[in-house]
């Protein structure tokens, strides 16, 4: 079994941020986000997309900047504070355009340190 190093109160707020984000272009555009889990040899991943939110290419590293200002449902700190629990969790988190006008939020963690078998009850 493979096992998530950090504050299980870390982890919670992650996913109630990231969904949160998502799910606030969603609502403001085409009402369409989807979540993902992936296990590679290497890597765990969880990748949240949104479809309808252009962001450039430039402006992608900047969406985790706490002085970014809010657009389309997605706070800034809010993400901000995603990447600051993600680096607590042992990951890393990226944002990158999607096909069709949209923004994936990608964590990813190293297999040997992350587990889904002790995930915090998230209601």
């Amino acid at each position: 079994a493979l096992h998530f190093r950090g504050p299980s109160s870390d982890l919670k707020r992650l996913c109630i941020f990231l969904l949160g984000s998502a799910a606030g272009v969603a609502e403001a555009h085409s009402g369409q986000m989807s979540v993902k889990t992936m296990r590679g040899q290497s890597k765990i991943v969880l990748k949240v997309e949104a479809a309808g939110l252009s962001v450039p290419q430039e402006q992608l590293a900047h969406l985790f900047d706490p002085s970014a200002l809010e657009r389309d449902g997605v706070s800034s700190l809010e993400l901000a504070a995603c990447k600051t629990m993600t680096r607590r969790l042992g990951g890393t988190i990226l944002a990158k355009t999607t096909i069709g006008d949209g923004v994936a939020f990608v964590i990813e963690w190293d297999a040997v340190e992350a587990s889904f078998s002790s995930l915090p009850d998230l209601r």
